[in-house]
């Protein structure tokens, strides 16, 4: 199974990432940068791409950017992603006196980028920081399918 990972070198994308790797499937880390892409991916054994490239020929898209720039960036990749499958790891939160609490938006983020693809997408790792995706006690769990 080939996975990019739209935003790949911030932390979050390097650390599912590692994991994925880590776990024997094949990943491309993307980027706006295709150099930044390349040396980030070399460190972890995977591929790196601009964003764009990243997307072509993957079996599962991971939208790994900042919340705010999600919907964005998948609007942008609209085409280069097309039908395949799209995980939107984004989570709006906001921070206050009161705690963490969701934003007032009346749609996830996720939801906002169905609007905008073509594939399926699904919402998930919201609650995993990039330290705890990383931390070799936890288990690999699998995509699904044949690797």
């Amino acid at each position: 199974m080939k996975v990019a990972i739209v935003g790949g070198t911030g932390s979050f994308g390097m650390s599912l990432a590692r994991r994925l790797v880590a776990a024997g499937y094949e990943v491309v880390v993307g980027s706006r940068d295709a150099g930044r892409a390349a040396e980030a991916a070399a460190q972890i054994g995977a591929a790196g791409a601009t964003n764009r490239d990243a997307c072509q020929d993957a079996d599962l898209v991971v939208l790994a950017t900042k919340a705010e720039a999600t919907v964005a960036t998948a609007a942008e990749l609209r085409e280069a992603i097309g039908a395949t499958p799209v995980l939107s790891v984004a989570a709006e939160l906001t921070f206050g006196p009161s705690g963490v609490l969701p934003t007032t938006d009346a749609t996830s983020v996720a939801a906002r980028v169905q609007e905008v693809v073509e594939g399926p997408v699904v919402a998930g790792l919201q609650k995993l920081s990039d330290s705890s995706l990383w931390d070799q006690r936890v288990q690999t769990v699998q995509l699904g399918g044949d690797r």
